[in-house]
């Protein structure tokens, strides 16, 4: 059947081209009006290639572009259909709905984002004029007038023009509601309800215009009006499903179970309404009474036809789902794809489901079915939430990996997730005409990962350019402001969350953290102390850090030890507790509780390192390294136990065991910046393979360009090998940054010293003594005085 319809269209054409063969402008005259007949049957990817031959018969014909506009304004493809009228408009300035179709288009680009596209008001008003320039009455031209004040602010203005746009058209269900709101802006609501009533009078299938009048009525206070609204709406349009939901989520809004359950009832037991048992059954769930949802949905799967019967199933999945039931859901969604394998609804539940379960495998399986519903979409389908949730699930890869991938993938997955959340924006925008703020914070997620926080700002601003009061959005933009160190611009943002949401607990912490990082310990101290009365563990965490900060250790070794009597999470706070002992100096406390951990978990290598350090600073040099051994013999693909031995080593002289660990580390990671620079330093220290050294120095600094110690032992080398200027020029800046730096103002002096400057090189000697030099700094600072005399 479809083949015949294919040949049919087929030969269409080519009757068209034989007839017509002779005069191109009237081939592509009746391509246009058998284009014409294939949209009026709302056969638009037919009418759509009639419409383009037109074109290549005649390019000038203003018509096929204004045709062509209209299919891609069917089938939501507004940026080619703005194309195609802007076309039409230039080869036709006469045509009234084109140039007012393409007025319409700027004006709904202009209101997607208002702060970057105040160009396209320019254009609104340049075609306005156009169209009241041919006619002053055009309803039109006096319409998208009116719409260009109300987008200048000026309501009175618009509500003059809107005035005039009636006076032609009137009762214009859409201009009459756009009236109504801007008289109310104006504090004029008497005239604005009674112009709404009329209009719901006389057009008893408007909604909105029911929906205004029913806002007036809640926000004044008369929620009695409001439900006989409701009422109203619903006897006046019997066969619409969705109204008496509305009145149902009204009752459930106020507190009437009884009138909600009538609702429902009144709903399902119309049989004019098709839908009555999905409508019923996505109220319930929406509202997240479970048991009526789903009873609901089995009523709907049987009395649906095969056709339907596939969608309450689907639905029935996400009841499991919002009762955290993921097994359940599992199994049904299997059940689906089994029936249907192409499903891509039954394909992407099961990647939302393999997504939650948090496996780094089932994330990849995921990632696999979205990239293949993606793959086979056809053109309309939801290509843009694909992207999303395809974006979503590499975030979530990156997410999971963080701890233990290889640095490459993980910046790999989330430049994909980067990616697939710019696509489902752009599509969105371009082909849907619609904002994708859920996109756009997701991204911004993306943005923080990578650092990018200014970046992260722009995306939470576009969304709250439209939606001033998103939360999402405020949260994001404040986490961004905190990196930035915009601690006053952070709190502001989360004060509004705070006023909007006081119990939202991630705004408190967020908050608490702005202050701590702000250096406000007593206020940090005040909402972590909220937290913790919340019932949030991150106050009492949050707490510990900030007296921590502050040195209060003897206030936080007692909140940890309070903890402890009270059985809470014995591994967390005893390891908080060797910490703080640590920090506070009493090594012996902190040593004992980092054994008592590694008793109770002996495998982790982790706790060695951190009982390593703990003698490191204890003085118990051996006992250090022997905790550093074991942590390498429990994770040998670790570098950090090896880089702490070679630096233990390089300290004590061992300097041919602390060699041996610098290069066993670049075995396992050729680029690691700080046993290259270790052992670059060590030969300018013994005056040995020089040039070697200064190679490796520059690849540490190549990873780490910011590091001041590698940047010293540049320095260092270029000293060592007679190029004192170019020491000088690097560790004069080190020492403006760091003044207090004993290394860096000795080695300077070694520089000066060669380059004969006896005076300034004793300086930096003498301010280097003032900065409590170790006994081996002491011993250099002197030998190299004596030198000078």
């Amino acid at each position: 059947m479809r083949c015949q319809r294919c040949l049919l269209f087929i030969l269409t054409v080519l009757l068209v081209l034989s007839a017509c063969n002779r005069d191109p402008k009237l081939a592509s005259k009746k391509y246009v009006e058998i284009g014409n007949k294939y949209f009026s049957r709302q056969k638009f990817k037919e009418a759509s290639i009639l419409y383009r031959k037109a074109l290549q018969k005649d390019l000038k014909n203003p018509e096929a572009y204004y045709r062509l506009a209209l299919v891609d304004l069917k089938t939501r493809q507004f940026a080619d259909a703005a194309r195609w009228l802007q076309r039409s408009v230039q080869l036709d300035p006469n045509n009234a709905d084109a140039t007012a179709k393409l007025a319409d288009l700027y004006m709904a680009s202009y209101l997607q984002n208002p702060a970057k596209r105040k160009g396209e008001l320019t254009e609104v008003g340049d075609l306005s004029a156009a169209l009241l320039k041919r006619d002053q009455k055009s309803f039109n031209g006096l319409r998208l007038k009116a719409f260009l004040a109300l987008a200048n602010k000026d309501l009175p203005g618009a509500i003059e023009g809107f005035r005039q746009a009636l006076s032609v058209e009137p009762n214009h269900p859409d201009l009459t509601l756009s009236l109504c709101q801007a008289l109310e802006s104006q504090n004029q609501s008497e005239e604005a309800k009674k112009l709404a009533e009329n209009l719901v009078a006389a057009h008893k299938d408007f909604g909105p215009g029911y929906d205004f009048l029913y806002n007036m009525a809640v926000h004044s206070g008369n929620i009695p009006a409001a439900e006989e609204l409701l009422k109203r709406k619903v006897e006046n349009n019997p066969k619409d499903g969705q109204y008496r939901v509305q009145l149902a989520a009204h009752y459930f809004r106020y507190h009437q179970p009884r009138e909600v359950t009538a609702a429902i009832d009144a709903l399902v037991s119309s049989a004019a309404i098709t839908d009555r048992y999905m409508l019923a059954g996505d109220f319930y769930l929406t509202t997240r009474q479970y048991d009526q949802a789903m009873a609901q949905f089995e009523k709907g799967a049987a009395a649906a036809d095969t056709g339907k019967k596939m969608g309450y199933e689907k639905r029935q999945i996400q009841v499991l789902v919002a009762e955290s039931k993921f097994s359940d859901a599992a199994k049904r969604v299997d059940q689906l794809i089994q029936q249907d394998p192409k499903d891509a609804d039954a394909v992407a539940m099961r990647a939302a489901l393999r997504m939650h379960n948090g496996s780094i495998e089932d994330i990849a399986g995921a990632i696999k079915d979205l990239q293949g519903i993606l793959d086979k979409a056809p053109e309309g389908a939801n290509i843009h939430q694909i992207h999303f949730n395809l974006g979503r699930a590499y975030l979530a890869k990156y997410e999971a990996e963080k701890a233990i991938a290889d640095r490459t993938v993980m910046l790999g997955d989330l430049d994909q997730a980067r990616i697939q959340f710019e696509q489902a924006i752009q599509y969105a925008s371009t082909k849907l005409g619609v904002r994708f703020a859920q996109a756009k914070l997701a991204l911004g997620q993306v943005m923080i990962y990578k650092g990018d926080n200014t970046r992260t700002m722009q995306l939470a601003n576009d969304v709250l350019n439209n939606e001033p009061n998103d939360i999402a959005a405020l949260m994001m933009r404040s986490a961004a402001e905190v990196n930035l160190r915009k601690f006053d611009e952070a709190r502001t943002d989360l004060d509004a969350v705070i006023k909007a949401r006081p119990n939202d607990r991630n705004a408190h912490y967020q908050l608490a953290m702005a202050f701590f990082l702000d250096g406000k310990y007593p206020e940090a101290d005040e909402q972590f102390e909220w937290l913790g009365n919340a019932g949030d563990a991150r106050g009492m965490l949050g707490l510990i850090d900030s007296k921590n900060k502050q040195e209060k250790y003897p206030e936080s070794i007692r909140m940890i030890e309070s903890a402890l009597a009270k059985g809470k999470n014995e591994k967390l706070f005893r390891y908080m507790l060797a910490s703080t002992q640590a920090r506070a100096h009493r090594y012996d406390d902190a040593i004992g509780n980092f054994k008592i951990l590694i008793a109770a978990d002996p495998k982790q290598a982790d706790l060695r390192v951190r009982l390593g350090e703990a003698y490191v600073l204890n003085g118990q040099t051996e006992n250090a390294i022997e905790s550093f051994k074991k942590a390498h013999e429990l994770a040998p693909n670790e570098v950090f136990p090896v880089l702490r031995l070679g630096s233990i080593y390089q300290t004590g002289g061992r300097l041919d065991d602390a060699r041996q660990q610098y290069e066993a580390v670049l075995k396992v990671q050729p680029n690691n910046a700080m046993a290259l620079n270790n052992l670059a330093f060590m030969k300018a220290e013994a005056g040995v393979d020089l040039d070697q050294a200064l190679t490796l120095a520059q690849r540490a600094s190549q990873q780490a360009p910011d590091d001041l110690s590698i940047k010293d032992t540049l320095a260092y080398i270029y000293t060592r090998k007679g190029l004192p200027d170019e020491g000088l020029r690097i560790l004069r800046d080190l020492v403006s940054k760091r003044p207090d730096s004993v290394s860096f103002r000795y080695h300077l002096a070694l520089a000066l010293f060669q380059k004969g400057d006896h005076p300034s090189a004793r300086k930096e000697l003498n301010s280097a003594l003032q900065d409590k030099p170790t006994g081996d700094q002491q011993r250099k600072i002197k030998e190299l005085m004596a030198k000078m005399g």
